[in-house]
C-alpha cells in the first residue's frame, strides 16, 4: 500500500487508525509521508490521514524534512482556530461545551483573512474547517466554490460532500438519483445504470470533473462522470432510495457497471466515514 497500490486501502487503513487511536509505527512514516506527499494538495484526504495517524512524531519528523510541512501546516491552522476561539472571554467559559463546527470566531477571522490569503493559505483553512465540520461552515465553503483556484474548488466541494445536509450533496443526489434504478422482473432483480450525458457547469462548480483516469476501464467519458458523481453523493441517497441496506443495494447485479459502481461507493463510504458501506459482504 505505500508503494501506491490499493490507496483505497490506505485510506481505509488510515481511517480505522484515527477512529482507534493508533498511530503508524516508527519505522513506516518516513514512506506514510513520502506517499502522501506525493498525492494532488487538492486531494487532502490522505494527508490530513497520515498526519492524524502520524501523531506527534510525524510533525517532528516533519520539522526536519521540508517536503512533509504539510503535516505542521495542518496542525498550525488548527491551532490557529484553538486559538482565535479562546480569545474570545464569553467563549472561554462554555468552551467544554462548544457545538460542532469550527469556533465562530476562528471562522470569522478565516473570512476576513480569505481575500488577502493565497492558494496554499486557502487550502490550510479548508483543511482547518474539516475538523468537526458542520452546516454552520457551509456558506464558507460555498462560496470558495467560486474561488479562483482550481485547488482550492476542488477541495471546498470535496470537504461539502462529507457534510450531512449540505446543499451541495443535495445537488448530488438530485443528480445521482437519474443514474441508478432498481428493475424487477422475469430475469430477477438488477440495477439499471444510466450515466450523466455530460458535465456541465454546475457539475464542475461542485467538483465533477471531465478527466478521465483514475485506474477504472473506461470506455467513454460518461463512466467518469458516473464515478464523479457516485463518489460526492451522500450514500443515505441510496439507502431512501432503494429501501435496502448498503449490502443488499451491493448484492445487486449491475453487469459491466458492477466496477465502477463499487469504486464510486468506496470512495463515498471513506470521504463520508460510512462504516455501513466500509464493511464489504
Amino acid at each position: 500500500m505505500l508503494g501506491g497500490e490499493h490507496p483505497d486501502l490506505l485510506a481505509e487503513w488510515l481511517t480505522a487508525a484515527v477512529a482507534r487511536d493508533r498511530r503508524v509505527p516508527a519505522h513506516l512514516l518516513p514512506a506514510l509521508l513520502d506517499r502522501a506527499r506525493r498525492v494532488s494538495p487538492s486531494d487532502p484526504e490522505l494527508r490530513r490521514l497520515s498526519a492524524e495517524a502520524g501523531g506527534s512524531r510525524a510533525r517532528w519528523l516533519a520539522r526536519l524534512n521540508p517536503d512533509w510541512k504539510f503535516v505542521t501546516a495542518l496542525a498550525e491552522a488548527r491551532r490557529g482556530c484553538l486559538a482565535a476561539r479562546r480569545q474570545e472571554p464569553a467563549a472561554r467559559a462554555t468552551w467544554p461545551r462548544c457545538a460542532p463546527g469550527i469556533p465562530r470566531p476562528a471562522r470569522d477571522l478565516i473570512t476576513q483573512s480569505w481575500e488577502a490569503a493565497g492558494p496554499d493559505e486557502r487550502l490550510m483553512f479548508i483543511n482547518a474547517i474539516t475538523d468537526g465540520l458542520s452546516l454552520a461552515d457551509e456558506p464558507l465553503l460555498e462560496a470558495a466554490l467560486d474561488d479562483s483556484g482550481a485547488w482550492v474548488r476542488k477541495m471546498a466541494a470535496d470537504v461539502l460532500a462529507t457534510l450531512p445536509g449540505s446543499a451541495l450533496g443535495q445537488r448530488m443526489a438530485r443528480r445521482a438519483l437519474g443514474c441508478l434504478r432498481v428493475e424487477s422482473g422475469v430475469r430477477g432483480t438488477r440495477m439499471i445504470v444510466i450515466p450523466p450525458a455530460g458535465c456541465d457547469a454546475a457539475m464542475r462548480r461542485d467538483g465533477v470533473t471531465s478527466r478521465q483516469g483514475g485506474g477504472l476501464q473506461e470506455t467513454d467519458g460518461r463512466t467518469h462522470l458516473l464515478h464523479e458523481v457516485l463518489a460526492r453523493t451522500p450514500l443515505r441517497t441510496w439507502t431512501d432510495r432503494f429501501g435496502r441496506t448498503a449490502e443488499q443495494i451491493l448484492a445487486v447485479p449491475s453487469g459491466a457497471w458492477a466496477p465502477v459502481l463499487f469504486t464510486g461507493w468506496s470512495r463515498a463510504a471513506m470521504a463520508q466515514r460510512d462504516q455501513e458501506w466500509m464493511t464489504r459482504p
